[in-house]
């Protein structure tokens, strides 16, 4: 039989009724500061405080009193003791005491149902006894009067204590499965009940009474002493208490500290959250200062290096870092071996372990203090070692680059990283499209510091510009990514005018005039990408006679170079400084003319779009760019249809036999997906 239907209400009602109040109110706002009020004092009315409360705070009394009474059943007490042990075992909570007072109503119906038993079992014993047939069978010929004594006495003797020995077992049994199960039921509820605390605490009033009724004291009970479960909730709400000022004062008036400690240094039911715990009091200068004295950070260090599961070692590390903010445990701190252990493993083959450590590190770097220590440590030369190491796998590779470029934020770190070289493999590598992505994204990081930039200018060190150059004669990036790349360096005014100062838009300008496949390539993808929103650039690009080049292109051109002027005009057409010269010239009647007929027409102009003005030369012109029909671009088909072609045919063929290398560069481009 379970505790009384109203009772079992009453404890879950109030449960459900606590967690209505978990909601935080923005106590800023004076109408949320208002209800809030009411909240707090409808919570302190309907006694739900009170409840979460004592579920917790009863916790460490109710096991005092289960091992008391388990001493008790073992001497075999009686019932009444029994009884008042329950009760002052239950004593702490008026809930405890509605649950006992269950139990013993329950019990003492037994005993009434036992003793009604007793006695019809006893009223046989007699019949038994005055049965003159079944004396006769039983016993030996003796006189009446010795047989009936002797007899009754010794069935007195053995029949009654044998019974109440039985009764007494069959009813500890009941009391104990019985307690047994209503401490089932409240461990339940104080799961809730921990929950409900981490909630209470973040308001002040509340955390006050939390505090004052040693909700603390009995957090540490339930994760010292509990399984993992309820470990795992108390250590939670015992997080969100000692984030608090006034609650590290009372664990340091209550000389709680070092208890804390070291449960938080020995526990393995909870590890991750038992390093939290360090972590928050590293946060409070007097519980610091213990810390200090119990040389934690050493002891954090040691778990670090002996840890056998991965997510304690991270734990560990974590709790490390965090220390490094700290004058007085960084100290400490600087006398293990941490900092040489990181760079050891920094290489390590295993991602997750490399990737912590590194993390690690950076952290730790953004402490001026930790410096030395890194820089002796040699971590500097290690990441630009595995820079230059061709056997490093990639994703080492990229792990260093990246590392170097968040080190860079300590200019200490910074100047010595230039010295190493990284910039040099940086520029190096923007020259080659395997490594042209990350290499762009760590100099647009890199290029914010004035001293890197003077260092990217130097020609005489570093061939920053003359790489950018290279790439439009030479090849090797993917063009529009290398627009992309320029467009963010030239974010910074001193890079801005270099660039364009420089010799890259005449050289892109003169590949242009050629009239190769190849320079209308270039052109294009330049022109697509962002760098043309610079108003530098496109005004170099019209005093250095764009217009006059295309206009050229598009008369005399070959037909196949003819395809790449409809991209250009969609992305100048963009800029009124550039739209309206390309309109003023005769480029677009020049196109329309050599390729109204021209198979290819349909792709090419379809797949950019024009502005206004310049679909309306179109149609000015008789080209309609709706009406032109989708045909096959394969190479095969346009020399299959040469007959029909003959232009593009003869345009084609010389292109391959006046310009090879140009050809060549375009098929390597994959230009060859816009015939």
């Amino acid at each position: 039989m379970s505790m009384a239907s109203t009772e079992e209400k009453l404890i879950r009602t109030s449960a459900v009724t606590a967690f209505s109040y978990l909601l935080l109110s923005d106590l800023k706002d004076p109408e949320s500061k208002t209800n809030f009020e009411e909240m707090t004092a409808k919570l302190r009315d309907s006694k739900c405080l009170d409840l979460v409360v004592s579920l917790i705070s009863s916790s460490k009394m109710q096991k005092d009193s289960k091992d008391a009474d388990d001493a008790d059943d073992a001497d075999d007490a009686d019932d009444a003791d029994d009884a008042d042990d329950l009760n002052d075992a239950a004593s702490s909570t008026e809930l405890m005491r509605a649950k006992v007072k269950a139990i013993k109503l329950e019990a003492k119906a037994q005993k009434v149902q036992q003793r009604a038993a007793l006695k019809q079992e006893k009223k046989r014993n007699k019949d038994w006894q005055r049965s003159p047939k079944t004396s006769a069978q039983v016993l030996p010929p003796v006189t009446p009067v010795e047989h009936t004594s002797h007899d009754t006495g010794n069935i007195t003797a053995i029949q009654e204590p044998s019974t109440d020995i039985a009764n007494k077992d069959i009813e500890n049994k009941v009391v104990r499965r019985k307690t047994a199960d209503l401490q089932k039921e409240e461990d339940e509820l104080r799961l809730h009940a921990c929950f409900a605390i981490a909630t209470f605490v973040d308001h002040e009033d509340l955390r006050k009474t939390i505090v004052e009724r040693n909700v603390l004291e009995a957090l540490i009970h339930l994760v010292e002493k509990n399984l993992d479960d309820m470990s795992s909730v108390a250590t939670q709400a015992l997080l969100h208490m000692l984030v608090y000022d006034d609650v590290a004062g009372y664990i340091i008036r209550k000389g709680l500290t070092e208890e804390i400690i070291a449960m938080a240094l020995k526990d393995t039911k909870v590890p991750v959250s038992a390093a939290r715990i360090l972590e928050e009091l590293a946060e409070h200068d007097s519980t610091r200062a213990v810390m200090v004295k119990n040389d934690v950070p050493n002891k954090v260090f040691v778990l670090l290096m002996d840890g056998a599961e991965n997510f304690v070692k991270s734990s560990c590390l974590n709790a490390l870092c965090k220390f490094s903010a700290y004058d007085d445990l960084r100290l400490p701190l600087l006398k293990t071996d941490l900092v040489p252990f990181l760079v050891k493993k920094a290489g390590h083959k295993d991602k997750r372990k490399r990737k912590a450590c590194l993390t690690a590190l950076i952290t730790l770097a953004e402490h001026d203090k930790m410096h030395a220590a890194i820089l002796d440590a040699g971590f500097i030369k290690f990441l630009t070692k595995q820079l230059e190491d061709e056997d490093t796998d990639r994703d080492r590779d990229r792990d260093a680059q990246s590392t170097l470029v968040s080190l860079c934020r300590h200019k200490d770190f910074r100047s010595y990283i230039i010295e190493m070289g990284f910039l040099k493999t940086l520029v190096h590598r923007l020259g080659k499209e395997k490594y042209f992505d990350d290499a762009q994204y760590s100099l647009n990081d890199l290029v914010q510091y004035e001293d890197v930039r003077s260092a990217l200018l130097q020609a005489e060190q570093l061939p920053f510009i003359s790489t950018l150059e290279n790439a439009i004669t030479k090849g090797g990036v993917v063009l529009q990514d290398l627009g992309d790349a320029m467009f963010s360096f030239c974010s910074q005014d001193d890079i801005r005018k270099a660039i364009i100062d420089s010799q890259f838009v005449k050289i892109l300008l003169d590949n242009t005039q050629k009239g190769t496949v190849w320079g209308l390539e270039v052109a294009s993808c330049l022109l697509q990408s962002d760098f043309l929103r610079i108003p530098e650039f496109r005004k170099k690009l019209m005093d250095g006679g764009l217009v006059d080049i295309l206009n050229n292109i598009a008369h005399r051109g070959f037909l196949f170079t003819l395809t790449y002027i409809p991209a250009i005009l969609s992305c100048t057409g963009k800029y009124d400084d550039m739209r309206k010269a390309m309109l003023a010239s005769q480029i677009i009647f020049w196109l329309t003319t050599r390729m109204q007929h021209v198979s290819i027409s349909s792709v090419v102009f379809k797949e950019n779009q024009f502005h206004g003005e310049i679909d309306a030369k179109f149609e000015e012109c008789g080209f309609d760019i709706n009406e032109l029909n989708p045909v096959s671009l394969s190479l095969s088909r346009i020399l299959r249809l040469g007959n029909e072609n003959i232009h593009m045919t003869r345009s084609f063929l010389t292109m391959m036999a006046t310009r090879p290398l140009g050809f060549v560069r375009m098929l390597k481009y994959g230009a060859s997906d816009d015939w």
